[in-house]
């Protein structure tokens, strides 16, 4: 099951994203990758609101607080409220 983390613009998602992976991962300057998680847009064009999708299952990554206090969605729930998502099978 995937949970939907809502942030208020795609800056603080891919940061609360490269947060996470900060905690997993070496350096941002010795690593490829800079993101831990998918971030999708609001489907709205004047919405700046993005989601980060987190599947909620046992996780290779430790996400300490990045996560505490945002408000999260179902899939279900953030396609709902018009977030870019495509509903998985």
């Amino acid at each position: 099951m995937y949970l939907y983390y809502e942030y208020p613009n795609s800056s603080s998602a891919y940061e609360a994203s490269a947060d996470v992976y900060d905690l997993n991962a070496p350096p941002r300057d010795q690593r490829t990758s800079l993101y831990a998680y998918v971030v999708y847009p609001h489907t709205g064009s004047d919405d700046p609101r993005c989601v980060v999708q987190y599947e909620d299952v046992v996780q290779s990554f430790t996400t300490g607080s990045v996560f505490d206090g945002v408000t999260s969605y179902t899939e279900t729930g953030a396609i709902a409220r018009g977030y870019g998502i495509t509903a998985s099978v």
